[in-house]
C-alpha cells in the first residue's frame, strides 16, 4: 500500500525521514509513526492513521432455477438455500423476496446477501411453473371462484381451476389440465389426454376414454378409471376406493 510522504524541515539538515509502517495492513485501523531526524541527532515524530475497511461486496450462491407443474392455484415449493461469504464478515444476512406459494407462469425471486458493513450482492432465481407441463397459454382459461359452483370445458384444451368450494367440474374433449383445489369435488374426466389434481377433500373422480392422471390429497376420494390408460397418485396414508386405476403413493 502507497501510504504517501512526509516532509520536514529544520534549521540544519534534515539526515532521514523513517515510518514504521509494516508491509501488510490489517482490517481496522492502525498508526503509523513518522520520525524526522536532522544532522544533530534531534528526532521529531508524528503520527499517521491508515484504516483498511471492507468495500467488497459478500459473494452469494444461490439455488438453482426451478421447474414444476402446479399442484394447485398458489403451488407451495422449497426453493432451496443460499450460501454467502465476505471478506472480513464471513456469514452474511441472507433474505429473498419469497412467499413459498408460486402461481403458474415464471416468478423471479431476488436473493440478497447483506454483510455487517452494508456491502450487498443481489441474484435472482427463477421458478416456472407450469400447468400439467405446458405453459398456461397453451389452454383455454375456465377460472372459479372460492364458492361451489360447475365449471365445464370447451372443446379446445382447457386449464381448469376451481379454487376451494365443492365443484363439478365436466372436463372439454381435447384433453385438459384440472386444478380443482382443496373442497369435496365431482370431476368428470374427458376423452383425451388429462391430468387432474384433485387437492384435499373427499373427491368423486370418474375417467373417459381418453389416458388420465389423478393425484388426490387427504381425504377419502372415489376414483373409476375410464376406458383408456389410468394412473392414480394416491395420499398416504391412502384412504381412497379406487377403481379400473393404476395407484401409487406419492
Amino acid at each position: 500500500m502507497n501510504i504517501g510522504n512526509v516532509t520536514a524541515s529544520d534549521n540544519v539538515k534534515v539526515v532521514t525521514i523513517t515510518n514504521n509502517a509494516p508491509m501488510f495492513f490489517q482490517f481496522g485501523n492502525t498508526t503509523v509513526v513518522w520520525t524526522a531526524k536532522d544532522e544533530a541527532g534531534n528526532t521529531a515524530n508524528t503520527t499517521q492513521i491508515i484504516q483498511v475497511v471492507d468495500k467488497l461486496p459478500p459473494q452469494l450462491s444461490i439455488p438453482k432455477d426451478i421447474v414444476t407443474d402446479a399442484t394447485a392455484f398458489e403451488t407451495p415449493l422449497v426453493i432451496g438455500d443460499a450460501n454467502g461469504t465476505g471478506i472480513i464478515d464471513t456469514s452474511p444476512k441472507i433474505t429473498n423476496n419469497s412467499t413459498g406459494l408460486f402461481h403458474i407462469g415464471k416468478t423471479v425471486i431476488q436473493w440478497i446477501a447483506t454483510d455487517k458493513f452494508g456491502n450487498e450482492n443481489a441474484l435472482d432465481q427463477t421458478v416456472t411453473v407450469l400447468a400439467c407441463g405446458k405453459p398456461s397459454s397453451d389452454y383455454n382459461l375456465v377460472m372459479g371462484t372460492n364458492g361451489g359452483e360447475t365449471l365445464t370445458g370447451s372443446m379446445v384444451p382447457n386449464l381448469i381451476i376451481g379454487l376451494e368450494g365443492n365443484d363439478v367440474i365436466h372436463e372439454g374433449p381435447a384433453g385438459d389440465c384440472v386444478i380443482a383445489g382443496d373442497g369435496n369435488n365431482i370431476i368428470y374426466a374427458g376423452n383425451d389426454t388429462n391430468t387432474i389434481y384433485a387437492g384435499n377433500g373427499d373427491n368423486i373422480i370418474k375417467g373417459g376414454t381418453g389416458n388420465m392422471q389423478v393425484f388426490v390429497g387427504t381425504g377419502s376420494n372415489i376414483i373409476q378409471g375410464g376406458s383408456g390408460q389410468n394412473t392414480c397418485y394416491l395420499g398416504n396414508p391412502s384412504k381412497d376406493t379406487v377403481v379400473n386405476c393404476q395407484s401409487q403413493l406419492h
